[in-house]
């Protein structure tokens, strides 16, 4: 499947906020980020995070869906952005195993 990935960037100032990358130096240090994930979330079956940890601070998480496509990512250029943003996606994919184990259980959790 050939489609544009999505990337956002994410800060934090007392609440998470994530808006639609447009700092052109972050999308081209995209492509040098080639680390090995810190951690991951989720069911790579429905719905995946990875979380990366970048060595000059901040990170990034990368959510993937049942085939393993990248659906989007989030740079977070600090470390309290990147503490929060992955927090938020591993409790999202967590809740839709959750949610999905209950829907295939016919209700019973």
């Amino acid at each position: 499947m050939d489609r544009k990935l999505e990337v956002y960037e994410a800060t934090f100032d007392g609440a998470l906020h994530m808006r639609e990358c447009e700092n052109r130096d972050l999308l081209a240090r995209l492509e040098d980020w080639q680390i090995d994930p810190l951690c991951g979330a989720g069911d790579p079956e429905l719905m995946s995070a990875s979380i990366f940890r970048f060595p000059e601070g901040g990170g990034s998480v990368v959510v993937h869906d049942e085939t393993g496509e990248q659906s989007f990512v989030v740079i977070c250029t600090s470390n309290l952005a990147l503490a929060e943003t992955a927090s938020h996606f591993a409790s999202l994919v967590a809740n839709l195993r959750y949610g999905a184990d209950i829907f295939e259980n016919g209700g019973e959790g």
